[in-house]
C-alpha cells in the first residue's frame, strides 16, 4: 500500500476507534502497549549505542549490496566507460576546483543518476547527465529557453448562406505549441559545474555532504 494511503487509513481507523478505546479496550491505556519488546542495535532509539566499528561494517555491507545491484544493470559497464572518459573527468575536476565539491563524488552522482548519459531523460521530468529538475536548474542558473510555434491545420466546413443556400468553406486553425530551443541540463559543460556549486551550497546550508 502507498505510504500516504496507509497513513490516512491508519488515522481514519484510529478516529473511528477513539470513542471505544477507553470503554471496550482498556489495555490501550497502558503506556507499555506501544513499546517494542525487542530492540536491535543501531535501530531507532538504540542508534546512539552503535560503535564506530559496527557502523563501518554496516556501511561496507550496504555498499557491497548496492554495488552488486548496480553492476547487474545492462548499462553499468557503458556508464562506467562514459564517466571515466577524459572529457568528463576534466569537467568533474574543473567543477571541483570551482565549487570544492569532490570530483569523484560528482562522477559517482552522474553515474547513478544517468549512467553518465548527457541525453538521459526521466519520465518524472529531470534531464541530462546530472538528472536536474527544471525548478532546480533555474535555481542553479541553467538556461531553459522555450519558444511558441503554431501548427496550422485546415478543414472543410459546410455553412448555410443567405436564402438557404449551402456552401463549403475551408477553415484554417492555428494551434500553439511550445518548443525548447535551449536546455543547458543536456550540456555536461554547464550542468556538471552548476551541480557542483549547488551541492556545495547545500553542504554549507545543512552542515554535511550527506
Amino acid at each position: 500500500m502507498n505510504p500516504t494511503l496507509r497513513l490516512c487509513t491508519s488515522l481514519a481507523l484510529m478516529t473511528a476507534l477513539a470513542p471505544l478505546s477507553s470503554a471496550q479496550f482498556p489495555w490501550l491505556k497502558s503506556s507499555a502497549y506501544f513499546t517494542p519488546d525487542n530492540r536491535l542495535s543501531g535501530i531507532g532509539i538504540e542508534r546512539s549505542g552503535m560503535s564506530g566499528l559496527v557502523l563501518t561494517s554496516r556501511t561496507e555491507s550496504m555498499i557491497d549490496s548496492q554495488t552488486f545491484g548496480i553492476m547487474r544493470d545492462p548499462q553499468a559497464i557503458a556508464g562506467a566507460q562514459r564517466i571515466t572518459s577524459p572529457k568528463l573527468q576534466a569537467l568533474f575536476e574543473e567543477a571541483e576546483k570551482k565549487s570544492g565539491w569532490p570530483a569523484p563524488m560528482l562522477a559517482a552522482i552522474s553515474y547513478l543518476e544517468s549512467w553518465g548519459d548527457p541525453k538521459a531523460e526521466s519520465p518524472a521530468g529531470p534531464k541530462g547527465i546530472m538528472q536536474i529538475s527544471e525548478a532546480t536548474a533555474r535555481r542553479m542558473g541553467l538556461k531553459i529557453v522555450r519558444t511558441t510555434k503554431y501548427r496550422v491545420t485546415t478543414e472543410k466546413k459546410t455553412v448555410r448562406l443567405k436564402r438557404g443556400k449551402i456552401a463549403t468553406r475551408t477553415v484554417t486553425r492555428k494551434t500553439p505549441y511550445s518548443v525548447t530551443v535551449r536546455d543547458e541540463r543536456y550540456l555536461p559543460e554547464k550542468a556538471i559545474p552548476a551541480a557542483g556549486k549547488y551541492l556545495a551550497q547545500m553542504q554549507q546550508r545543512f552542515g554535511g555532504q550527506d
